[in-house]
C-alpha cells in the first residue's frame, strides 16, 4: 500500500500534493508537494515466509516498509527467517545514487548470505533475540532532512538507530557509507532533489519458491503517517 500525503491512493508521480520532500529540497519544490519530511509507524505480524528458492538469498526474505523516491528507495526494511530457524532477523538498506544499497544496517540478527554470523558448519546463526512468525512487532521510519532513523520494538525491547549502527559495525562485511554516522544514517545528497512517498505492506523477495509455503503473508495492525 502506498501512502500519499493527500490521503488518496492514486499512483501519481512527480512533485504533487500526493507526495513529499525533505527539508533539504528547494523552497520551490517544497511548495509543490503535500508535506516536508516524513514519519511512518507500523505494527505488524509476519505470518508466513517462503522456505525454498533457486537463489539462497531469496529464501524467507520480505520487505515490510519503505520510502520510495522517483527511481530509488532511501530506506527499505527487510524481515528474513530461514526455514531451519524459529526466529527471523530485521535489517534495512539505503539506496545510493546508483540504486544499489549504499548502506546496510542490521537491527536484529545477521542471517543474510553477505553478512552471516556463522557457526562451525558455516551456517547462519539464529538470532537469540529474533522475531518469530506470529510475533507482533513495530517499526518507525523517520526522515528529517538528510538524517534517517529506523527504530524497532519487539518483546519489550527498543532497537534504536544508534543501537543498530553500533551492532552493524561489529561485522566487517557491513557497509555504512558515512563512517561518522552514530545515531542516524546520512542519506545521499541526490535525494534533496527527489519526491517521496511511503509504502507499507508485504513485498515478497522470493521469485522462485516451489515448496509449500511458496508465498508470504503479513498482517498490519497499525499504520500511521505524519509530516
Amino acid at each position: 500500500m502506498a501512502r500519499y500525503t493527500d490521503g488518496g491512493d492514486a499512483n501519481v508521480k512527480g512533485f504533487t500534493k500526493n507526495n513529499w520532500v525533505t527539508s533539504e529540497a528547494s523552497d520551490s519544490n517544497q511548495d509543490l508537494v503535500g508535506g516536508v519530511n516524513g514519519n511512518m509507524k507500523a505494527t505488524l505480524i509476519v505470518n508466513t515466509v517462503s522456505v525454498d528458492a533457486d537463489s539462497e538469498d531469496q529464501i524467507g526474505r520480505i520487505i515490510v516498509g519503505q520510502i520510495h523516491g522517483e527511481d530509488h528507495e532511501p530506506v527499505k526494511i527487510y524481515y528474513r527467517k530461514l526455514p531451519e530457524h524459529d526466529k527471523g532477523s530485521v535489517f534495512f538498506t539505503v539506496d545510493d545514487s546508483s540504486g544499489d544499497p549504499g548502506d546496510r544496517i542490521n537491527i536484529i540478527g545477521f542471517t543474510d548470505k553477505n553478512d552471516t554470523d556463522e557457526d562451525a558448519s558455516g551456517d547462519p546463526v539464529e538470532p537469540e533475540n529474533g522475531i518469530a512468525l506470529g510475533d507482533e512487532w513495530s517499526y518507525e521510519i523517520d526522515l528529517t532532512g538528510d538524517q534517517l532513523k529506523v527504530t524497532v520494538w519487539h518483546d519489550g525491547y527498543t532497537y534504536t538507530t544508534a543501537d543498530s549502527i553500533e551492532y552493524t559495525k561489529t561485522r566487517s562485511k557491513q557497509l555504512i557509507r558515512v563512517s561518522s554516522d552514530i545515531d542516524a544514517i546520512t542519506i545521499d545528497d541526490f535525494y534533496a532533489d527527489d519526491y517521496m512517498y511511503f509504502k507499507a505492506g508485504l513485498y515478497n523477495q522470493n521469485k522462485t519458491g516451489t515448496s509449500s509455503p511458496d508465498y508470504a503473508s503479513v498482517t498490519f495492525k497499525v499504520i500511521d503517517v505524519s509530516h
